[in-house]
């Protein structure tokens, strides 16, 4: 059977190791409230961090879920002017 793989619009980078995650059923998420974004892993790297430890590695890496967040955000703000007008 065939690896099933994102499109290409769909490619995710694990936010644990920074590799590309191309096949679809290896991907899981983190989902955050506060600010509001969906983080992706391997299945294996979530399972590394998972349970107690998921918190404490949030925590750890705050700036860079900030970081993240406010790229995307500038990324689809872009994608509203070009779109409105």
């Amino acid at each position: 059977m065939a690896r099933r793989k994102t499109t290409r619009k769909g490619i995710k980078t694990c936010f644990y190791c920074g590799k590309l995650i191309d096949n679809i059923i290896e991907l899981t998420y983190i989902k955050l409230d506060r600010p509001y974004i969906m983080l992706p892993f391997h299945k294996h790297c979530h399972n590394k961090i998972n349970g107690k430890k998921e918190e404490k590695y949030l925590r750890k890496n705050e700036k860079r879920i900030l970081d993240l967040y406010q790229a995307i955000k500038k990324k689809e703000d872009k994608k509203w002017n070009k779109i409105g007008g």
